[in-house]
């Protein structure tokens, strides 16, 4: 496969295997085995020149002969989480005309590295128990409206905001009701291997 100059990843699934990664001339970039634990795993390697890059298959490390991999970008895997309000319960008074709920991605501790948001919806809310919804994103300054009733938002991969962040809801008051919402998050993150090289 042909690749250009920079960061590069193989990316591996199936049964386990030793391999190589080499250039035109035969130089090694990357010599590793991949061992299958948790599903697809990528692993970075750098090439100085654009040109070919070959993959040569060392050692089967089980019975069976099937291994699948792919070079160039990482590959990407998608998942999702829940993430409680901070302050519990909100409770909406008549005279209020805004509360604010905040939600520590940080805090989540199984969460992959460079998990980018690209939908979210805030649950636990009845559809009429509140006006209107902003979220932000503390850690990318960014704010969005959340679409009324369903307090969702989809096509945020664009807007490259970590899930590992401070989530503040500014929440419009509608009419004196309590309740505890819930920030599920859907998010991409590039599967990596756990050690850089």
């Amino acid at each position: 496969m042909f690749l250009t100059a920079g960061t590069q990843y193989i990316t591996c699934n199936g049964d386990e295997f030793d391999y190589i990664v080499e250039d035109e001339t035969g130089n090694i970039l990357l010599a590793d085995t991949y061992t299958d634990i948790f599903g697809p795993t990528a692993y970075r390697f750098s090439v100085t020149t654009a040109g070919y890059c070959y993959v040569k298959i060392t050692r089967m490390l089980s019975s069976s002969t099937s291994y699948r991999f792919g070079i160039g970008g990482p590959t990407y895997s998608v998942s999702s989480c829940e993430i409680p309000c901070k302050e519990g319960v909100i409770n909406m008074t008549s005279g209020d005309e805004t509360k604010m709920a905040h939600f520590d991605g940080k805090a989540l501790a199984a969460l992959p590295k460079d998990a980018i948001a690209y939908s979210v919806k805030l649950s636990g809310i009845k559809n009429t128990a509140i006006k209107s919804a902003r979220l932000e994103n503390e850690e990318r300054g960014l704010n969005f409206s959340l679409n009324t009733f369903t307090w969702s938002k989809d096509n945020l991969v664009s807007m490259n905001m970590p899930v590992a962040s401070i989530w503040t809801a500014s929440l419009e008051y509608f009419k004196e009701v309590s309740f505890t919402p819930v920030l599920k998050i859907y998010y991409a993150y590039p599967v990596y291997s756990t050690m850089v090289r």
